[in-house]
């Protein structure tokens, strides 16, 4: 091929040299012939590293003679700068085919710089050294750097002792880096990298610098659901939990406080160096009013509050800036069955109310509205509704689970033995519609809703808040 080169320089083509070749073998013998081209690939063996000069280059592939033997090609793809390549160029190659039908090799560049690089970094280096590379790519969970021919693994987690989103935060492709050999594993050809470990770590050093109780500042670099990081130092960072933020404050997130680049004034609860954690707080910088709340409002206070929240069981009354307190929907009503405490209270509500109870350590405090007037089931009820004695009562509900009326505002009883469809005739006193009495007595119609009656009461259940009535 080289001498094909020159030839062509004198205007004689690569066919004519072919034809001329053709008709010189047309005379040689086929023995001749093939033991000529067994000499040529004698010394040839696949998966060894062959050494040989670029003669062209052309289109894809890079041709390269063996020894004045034979050929071979190699793609440009192997070669990191394919551009800088010049005929004459000595390189080395590992033999992957021999093709013997029509004696190509096919080489490769990149398999014979690998297992060069390969016995070189087993040879020279062990794990702890500190060698050289040129960053071949990035990927998210690290990089792939070239030490010469073969490639290792460096993890984001050994790129810096500080937190990194990204390898690109660190380094950017073909940059030449320092890193040290952290691990290597002859059996899978691999070896992990890490830059990190070229300086100190500053763990070693957290459980003297920052002894719980200290107080100083640090900058949020991340926030999650339970909590935020705060770096103290580079490489350095301690977990402000949600918890640790406010004394007072019901904090679903902890954005509802701070934000990422935030300084912050912390303290320091726990450094666990072997870990690498350190608890901070900042609600510990300041009084626990928890502390005082318990004697500043003790049971039977009288109170005035604005309702925060209404849920499905209750409503939040705020106390003072930052404390809320409990109102249950049971203590709403001594008489009324309450199905929403948005049928008693709405957000945003001025009301008064009394301290039940005040819990320091769950951080609760119980509130009452019924109770700022004595329990009428120990008093006035029981004297005004005995067993035996009547009363009108207005229908109020009607449902398969039984009638309920209303004996006064707020105070209802059970009646019995009624059909809720009101398919039984009974006396009625008044009704939504005017009912007329005739001379036998009072009208008779179906039970409905809004009907006024006559009941008897059949059985008081005071402890229990419950009124059994009969028609009378």
């Amino acid at each position: 091929m080289r001498n094909l080169v020159e030839l062509q320089k004198y205007g004689i083509t690569e066919k004519e040299v072919e034809s001329d070749i053709d008709k010189h073998l047309e005379k040689v013998p086929d023995e001749t012939i093939s033991k000529l081209y067994h000499e040529s690939f004698k010394d040839l063996k696949v998966g060894t590293i062959v050494k040989g000069k670029i003669i062209n280059i052309t289109g894809d592939s890079i041709i390269v003679d063996l020894n004045c033997k034979t050929e071979g090609s190699i793609p440009k793809s192997d070669f990191t700068v394919p551009e800088e390549l010049k005929v004459g160029d000595e390189i080395e190659a590992l033999l992957e085919v021999i093709n013997e039908e029509d004696s190509s090799l096919v080489l490769s560049k990149e398999k014979a710089d690998r297992m060069r690089g390969w016995e070189n970094i087993t040879k020279n280096y062990k794990e702890g050294d500190i060698i050289k590379g040129r960053v071949v790519s990035l990927t998210k969970g690290g990089m792939m750097v070239d030490i010469g021919g073969i490639e290792g693994l460096l993890h984001i987690s050994d790129m810096s002792w500080s937190r990194i989103a990204h390898p690109s935060e660190m380094v950017a492709p073909n940059q030449k880096i320092n890193v040290k050999v952290l691990k290597i594993n002859k059996e899978k050809g691999e070896f992990s990298l890490g830059m990190k470990q070229l300086t100190d770590n500053p763990w070693e050093k957290v459980g003297v610098k920052y002894p719980a109780a200290m107080h100083l500042k640090g900058k949020v670099v991340n926030i999650v659901p339970y909590g935020a990081f705060v770096e103290l130092e580079h490489g350095v960072e301690g977990l402000l939990h949600i918890s640790e933020m406010s004394w007072t404050k019901r904090l679903a997130h902890p954005s509802e406080m701070i934000a990422i680049g935030d300084i912050v004034e912390v303290s320091v609860l726990k450094s666990e160096p072997e870990k690498q954690e350190i608890s901070l707080s900042m609600k510990q910088l300041e009084a626990n009013p928890w502390t005082e709340i318990e004697q500043k409002y003790p049971a039977g206070t009288k109170i005035q509050g604005r309702v925060k929240n209404v849920t499905t069981y209750g409503a939040f009354i705020e106390i003072e800036e930052g404390v809320d307190g409990l109102l249950h929907i049971e203590d709403m009503s001594w008489t009324r069955k309450v199905n929403k405490p948005s049928d008693i209270v709405k957000k945003g509500d001025k009301i008064e109310v009394v301290i039940l109870s005040v819990d320091p350590v769950k951080k609760r405090v119980s509130l009452g509205l019924k109770q700022l007037t004595p329990n009428p089931w120990e008093t006035t009820i029981p004297e005004k509704y005995p067993e035996g004695s009547t009363h009108q009562a207005k229908i109020i509900k009607m449902s398969n689970l039984g009638t309920v009326v209303e004996l006064e505002p707020q105070l209802e009883g059970t009646l019995r033995s009624v059909s809720p469809t009101g398919i039984n005739s009974v006396p009625i006193l008044s009704s939504g519609q005017s009912a007329k009495a005739d001379e036998t007595g009072p009208s008779t119609a179906s039970l409905k809703i809004d009907d006024v009656v006559q009941v008897q009461v059949v059985k008081l259940e005071p402890e229990e808040r419950r009124i059994a009535v009969k028609l009378a």
